[in-house]
C-alpha cells in the first residue's frame, strides 16, 4: 500500500500495487533467529525512491482498502 491520496477519507488514501522483489529500490532481509517461526519465510521489506508503473495498481486508485 502507498499513500496516494493525503486528503482523502481515511478509507480512500491508499492503493495497493504489486512491486516485483528485483526493482531498484526494493531490499529484502531475511530474519534471523526465529524461534517458532521456523516453517514460514519472515523478513522486512525496504522500499527506497521505487517508481511503480500505472499498471502495477492492484484494483482502484485510491480504494487500497476495499
Amino acid at each position: 500500500h502507498a499513500l496516494t491520496d493525503p486528503e482523502g477519507r481515511p478509507a480512500r488514501r491508499s492503493t495497493c500495487f504489486i512491486v516485483p522483489m528485483d526493482a531498484p529500490g526494493v531490499a529484502y532481509q531475511e530474519m534471523a533467529g526465529k524461534h517458532s517461526w521456523m516453517q514460514s519465510s519472515t523478513g522486512s521489506i525496504a522500499f527506497d525512491d521505487v517508481v511503480v508503473p500505472e499498471d502495477a495498481i492492484l484494483g482502484e486508485l485510491n480504494e487500497g482498502f476495499k
